[in-house]
């Protein structure tokens, strides 16, 4: 593609930022069930003249038990899907000013659309160990 974005080969530059809400619950003694959900945004870029970025909404929860403190078993699931992504090019030309009011945007309406394999919604788990110190 023109933007460059689909070549596996180059050196892209990742940032995600998030924020979300969660509430405990404790049941008898030894487990905790904690539900979330949070919003966030990615940004990548490839140089300073190509940039995507796309929110992002995620929603799960953490189960734990308490084996023996300071150990507890956990495991979890979580989903996410992304919005609708911004590609932003900067406009060629002689002057060197950072300003949006230069650049172009272009939106999406898959992620998939310039990064492949990036789908818009995701699920996964996790299994581990905790230690609480």
């Amino acid at each position: 593609d023109k933007y460059g974005f689909t070549d596996k080969s180059k050196d892209y530059t990742f940032l995600r930022g998030e924020f979300g809400l969660g509430r405990g619950f404790y049941f008898w003694r030894n487990f905790s069930l904690s539900p979330y959900v949070g919003m966030g945004w990615e940004m990548a870029s490839l140089n300073k003249n190509f940039s995507v970025s796309a929110p992002y909404y995620k929603a799960g929860a953490n189960l734990c038990l308490n084996v023996y403190y300071p150990f507890q078993l956990v495991g979890g699931v979580s989903g996410f899907f992304y919005g609708s992504p911004t590609l932003k090019e900067k406009e060629k030309d002689d002057s060197n000013s950072d300003s949006d009011a230069d650049s172009k945007s272009k939106t999406f309406s898959n992620y998939d659309d310039i990064f492949s394999g990036r789908r818009g919604s995701n699920v996964s788990g996790f299994v581990g160990i905790r230690f609480n110190f």
